[in-house]
């Protein structure tokens, strides 16, 4: 008598939501259900629909009256799609923590990545829903108030962007401790009211950001483009490292984005040259890379080695060249010190490029990125000590942090005093980090360039030595990893 089985049936997508991604469909039935949205959206569109049909209803025929609440109808798109909702992102992560949910996530084999990316389009998702709700009323001031519905449509997206952005900035800063989330909502809530303030009630012509005139360049559309891609692929990859298990190699990424966004600056240099436009422009997209970069190699630097073979495995295979070059890639700090020394070099190429000025502007060129050297070098030696600290980032902004009240006690020494002037000199100048504080504080002076720079030089010259000098010791036992992970033997 033979066994009876029972056939595998594959499952049926019956329903929209089984095609789209369970992280995804999570945070859109709980984000839509939520009093915050629900609010949201039947305000502004009572609101809307108070004013602009009463508007309506005394008009003369002229649309003056529509055009008179312009502000009102930005102010309307701004709120929700620039503060309210990006601020959501802030408790994206820090809940499932409370809830102790994450781990249950990553226990169904979805990635971090992937649970961070389904958290984001959640959020926006229920931004866009917001801003297609107002269509309406965009169209009506086109009818009533003789406005450019093209305009005002390209102005939507540009909001749509910048949303999309501050949503994947605040997603990321939810996975950092809680004085650094604090610090984010601060000065982006900050931020967003500071500019929307000034343009709602400073006068003139009315346009989000001040960008209409300045979206008619398809060069200026393409370059808000890819910056608001790029701070959006480098915000989400970082806040899925934070919440990653240790065999996922973020590192890898995190240093592939800020190098492509490097690369991509100094493609802009170059065509800045060869159609001789002004300098400006180069100057302006190392300065928008600049956060990007400087984060990416601050927590290169502060992160410790990982001897799991694991994530090495995505260079280990490569042949020799790749693999050479893979060094600067792997997690941990000594190959973020190659890491470091490349990507520097290029911006530092770059800044020499773009500059024209006369011989002091050029004289901030070479000073400012030895000081900003020294300024990420300076914790580097305590945090190479403390093995045991957990918190490297915080760690590497209190001992700054320490930094800045040493400045701030030895300026005030010289000042009371007037003595001790050649001491506190070489106190500041001996802690990098003060040197920079110093710039910062009195601007480029003859005393910084004579006394503080040479010896901050030589402090950072040091710090240098003494980590190249333990670094080797960490590249043997990263090469050893690597072999096991190629050929599977033991280390």
């Amino acid at each position: 008598m033979s066994a009876t089985t029972t056939p595998v049936t594959t499952p049926q997508h019956d329903t929209f939501a089984d095609w789209l991604s369970p992280i995804l469909v999570k945070e859109l039935r709980q984000g839509l259900q939520t009093y915050v949205f629900a609010i949201i959206f039947m305000g502004i569109q009572a609101t809307m629909i108070l004013t602009f049909g009463l508007q309506a209803l005394i008009s003369d025929g002229t649309g003056q009256e529509l055009r008179d609440v312009d502000w009102f109808f930005w102010a309307m798109i701004w709120g929700p799609a620039i503060i309210i909702m990006p601020l959501r992102g802030m408790s994206a992560v820090t809940t499932e923590h409370k809830a102790q949910t994450l781990e249950l996530m990553q226990m169904t084999h979805m990635s971090s990545f992937r649970i961070i990316l389904g958290k984001w389009v959640g959020i926006v998702v229920q931004t866009l829903l917001l801003l297609i709700s107002l269509l309406p009323y965009a169209i009506l001031r086109y009818f009533f108030g003789g406005v450019n519905l093209t305009e005002d449509l390209g102005s939507i997206s540009f909001i749509m962007l910048a949303s999309m952005t501050l949503t994947a900035i605040t997603i990321a800063a939810s996975t950092l401790p809680g004085i650094f989330r604090g610090l984010v909502s601060i000065v982006v809530v900050w931020t967003m009211i500071g500019v929307a303030t000034s343009r709602v009630f400073g006068g003139g012509s009315w346009g989000p950001f001040g960008v209409r005139t300045s979206l008619d360049s398809w060069q200026t559309i393409l370059s808000l483009i890819l910056l608001g891609g790029s701070y959006i692929v480098f915000c989400l990859e970082l806040a899925a490292s934070r919440i990653a298990p240790e065999a996922e190699n973020h590192a890898l990424r995190k240093r592939l984005i800020a190098f492509a966004v490097l690369l991509g600056s100094l493609g802009v240099i170059a065509i800045v040259k060869i159609n001789s436009w002004g300098s400006h422009i180069g100057a302006s997209a190392m300065a928008f890379g600049f956060p990007i970069l400087l984060w990416t190699v601050v927590d290169a630097l502060t992160e410790l080695p990982n001897p799991n073979p694991h994530t090495y495995s995505a260079i280990a295979k490569k042949p020799w060249i790749v693999r050479r070059l893979g060094m600067a890639l792997h997690p941990g700090w000594p190959s973020g010190l190659l890491f470091f020394i490349v990507v520097w070099g290029l911006y530092f190429m770059g800044l020499v490029i773009v500059d024209r000025g006369p011989s002091g502007a050029r004289d901030q060129v070479l000073i400012i990125p030895m000081l900003v050297a020294g300024w990420i070098f300076t914790p580097l030696l305590p945090l190479l000590w403390l093995k045991n600290l957990k918190q490297r980032m915080v760690g590497f902004v209190g001992i700054q942090l320490l930094c800045w009240l040493i400045y701030i006690v030895a300026q005030n020494i010289v000042y009371r005093n007037g003595t001790g002037g050649r001491e506190m000199s070489a106190a500041i100048g001996a802690i990098p980090s003060c040197s920079l504080y110093y710039l910062m504080d009195h601007g480029m002076t003859d005393h910084l360039t004579k006394s503080l720079v040479p010896i901050a030089s030589l402090t950072t010259g040091g710090i240098l030595l003494v980590l190249i000098f333990y670094a080797f010791r960490e590249f043997r036992l990263m090469l050893r990893v690597e072999r096991v992970a190629r050929t599977g033997d033991s280390i």
